[in-house]
């Protein structure tokens, strides 16, 4: 369809143009779908370049999009032939890998011999599965797509309470974390070529726990046990519980991953799990949610899709008008330059002008020595598409550049035998190109990523703010910010390949956020089941306190301000102990629900403030300095 439309407004300049516009935002803006959908969209644009570059009447459309088939079968053929490269199975394993780590991780924090050591295994199998699933990103509306960006998730909220394991680890139960670990290591095991998760014994750790901690809750009840006994032992149970809620969602969206669809045993506990619901639909509603989610102006996604968009259809409106030579190339090296901002964007031009003149003197040199032997150039045709895929990988954008100069010209030169002129012409097309990403780069968003990737921040604490402050929270809001954060953060880490300096706090901003909104969703249960209980309207203010929190982090993160004092983790244990007192004492052996959502609603208040120093130091160190250079004293929870 797009050869046709290209071909079809081949001799109409400013009708390509403005369809170039549309075609580009569309087609960048859907292959943010990951996968597939990332890997067409230069195919996809280079096939309406093409048509709409080269001039031609509408009698030529058959033989155009028949030669595109043909061309598209025999690449296919080769694709899964010559060294098929299967992405999805360079993810599952990083995520094994990880799946493990954690579990060994969870093993030592209950009483191993060195968690050190398993926690620094941790961090790097992390990082390696950050870097895969960052390079194989699926992050399309299928079920599929979406259980494996759930499953890095989950895998990285883990690794947070890993690497900051909280007061609860610290009393020594041996025990903490070893059912975690089980599901984990079945996972594992599941995504590396293993049998699905039994979808039976799914949820039966956590029901398992919460029926232990009710009847140890009932017993102590019958033998009048001191109320603050009781609470401790299930403060005890906190973060068992919440690592089983993780470890247990990775284990549903595993399944998802192998089978196609989620779980349908009707376990207990299993509904508020993170795993995408398949039912008719479905996929079509999460695409439309995706793209409500990114078609704002702050959506990385679409900032990028517009720039592209623009770029791409003034290189077809000016290659046209001034009817240069092999006008595609125009369009093909705006795309190849523009990059998230003006200075990148700068640099890649200089950079592709450097390669393609470098590109151009070497071919020079080889017709003026050899000539226009036809075994040569195929030869040279042949060794300039390897090196061109290459030297990029190991020796940077400018080679990349001048071995793709030199394959084109061998290549053109065994159609139509101009020798050196073709590499002169290539000079000249890309250099229009990337003068006309340089004016778009200026004009569209010029500033880096960083200062997007800190708006969407602002914006998703914000949003968290909002939901911490209302009793019926919907979290539609929050997901949307979540969203248009982490792509603002893939864009960052792909602009900053060479420098990790500042990754961390962005990192760990964005951990404490889902972790935050994780907890959200878990206490929503509890609000439920505390409908009409006196100890809901103390334990909603505590939690809208920390809407106050999220609030002034993100003011001081936008302000790029040291933050003041956040809420201490001790403080609201203290507030919050006597309406978990009342509530147990209030209970009966026959009925102690009320009196562990209660404690487990509190639990949650406590890690959730230990957690907001992370997200001060954060800030901190994502901020500028105060008047005299220092920061803030504030006392440590």
């Amino acid at each position: 369809a797009l050869v046709a439309l290209g071909t079809t407004l081949s001799t109409h300049p400013w009708a390509a143009a403005a369809l170039m516009v549309v075609v580009g935002v569309a087609v960048r803006f859907t292959g943010y779908f990951g996968g597939p959908f990332s890997a067409s969209v230069s195919p996809a644009i280079l096939a309406y370049v093409l048509g709409a570059t080269v001039p031609a009447s509408t009698s030529a459309i058959p033989d155009r999009v028949g030669g595109w088939i043909v061309a598209g079968l025999l690449s296919t053929c080769v694709a899964l032939v010559v060294l098929p490269r299967r992405e999805h199975h360079l993810v599952c394993r990083a995520a094994a890998r990880a799946c493990d780590a954690l579990a060994v991780a969870f093993d030592d924090v209950g009483g191993g011999p060195d968690p050190d050591a398993a926690r620094a295994e941790v961090t790097e199998a992390f990082g390696d599965l950050r870097r895969v699933a960052g390079f194989c990103r699926r992050c399309g509306p299928s079920a599929h797509d979406l259980a494996l960006t759930f499953v890095v998730d989950e895998l990285r909220l883990l690794m947070i309470l890993v690497d900051r394991p909280g007061p609860f680890l610290e009393e020594g139960r041996r025990n903490l974390g070893t059912r975690a670990a089980r599901q984990l290591r079945s996972a594992a095991a599941a995504l590396r070529g293993g049998p699905a998760p039994d979808v039976r014994a799914l949820d039966t750790d956590r029901a398992t726990v919460r029926d232990q901690t009710a009847a140890s809750v009932a017993a102590a009840l019958e033998a009048h046990a001191d109320p603050g006994r009781v609470l401790a032992d299930l403060d005890a149970d906190f973060l068992e519980r919440l690592l089983l809620y993780l470890a247990t969602s990775v284990q549903a969206n595993v399944s998802i991953l192998l089978t196609g669809h989620r779980p349908d045993a009707d376990v207990r506990g299993l509904a508020p799990l993170e795993a995408p619901q398949v039912v008719g639909g479905a996929t079509l509603r999460r695409a439309v949610e995706l793209v409500r989610a990114n078609a704002v102006p702050t959506s990385a996604w679409l900032r990028d899709s517009v720039r592209a968009g623009v770029a791409l259809g003034a290189a077809v409106l000016v290659a046209d008008l001034a009817s240069v030579d092999h006008a595609f190339w125009v369009a093909l090296g705006t795309l190849a330059v523009l990059r998230s901002n003006a200075f990148e964007t700068g640099r890649s031009a200089l950079g592709a002008a450097l390669g393609t003149s470098v590109g151009f003197l070497v071919s020079s040199v080889f017709f003026a020595l050899v000539g226009l032997h036809r075994p040569v150039l195929w030869l040279l045709t042949v060794l300039g598409a390897f090196l061109a895929a290459y030297l990029p990988q190991i020796a940077g954008f400018i080679a990349g550049q001048a071995a793709f100069t030199l394959f084109v010209v061998a290549l053109f030169n065994l159609v139509l035998p101009t020798g050196w002129r073709t590499g002169l012409v290539r000079v000249q097309d890309v250099v229009i190109g990337a003068l006309v990403s340089l004016v778009v780069a200026f004009v569209f968003w010029p500033r880096r990523a960083a200062d997007l990737l800190r708006s969407c921040t602002v914006e998703l604490y914000r949003a968290l703010a909002d939901e911490s402050a209302t009793t019926s929270p919907v979290y539609v809001t929050v997901r949307r910010s979540e969203r248009r954060a982490h792509a603002a953060m893939a864009q960052y880490l792909d602009e900053r390949r060479k420098s990790r300096r500042a990754d961390a706090p962005w990192a760990t901003m964005l951990g404490v956020a889902g972790l935050g909104r994780t907890g959200l969703r878990l206490i929503g249960e509890h609000r439920r089941e505390l409908d009409g209980s006196p100890a809901r309207d103390p334990l909603d203010a505590s939690t809208a306190g920390l809407g106050a929190t999220w609030r002034a982090l993100a003011d001081a993160l936008e302000r790029r301000a040291l933050p003041g004092p956040v809420p201490s983790a001790r403080e609201i244990a203290e507030s919050t102990r006597p309406v978990a007192i009342g509530a147990i004492t209030a209970a009966s052996p026959d009925d102690v629900d009320d009196a562990i959502a209660v404690s487990l609603w509190r639990d949650w208040l406590v890690e959730q403030s230990a957690l907001f120093a992370d997200a001060r130091d954060a800030v901190w160190e994502l901020g500028e300095p105060g008047p005299g250079g220092g920061t803030a004293s504030v006392e440590e929870p």
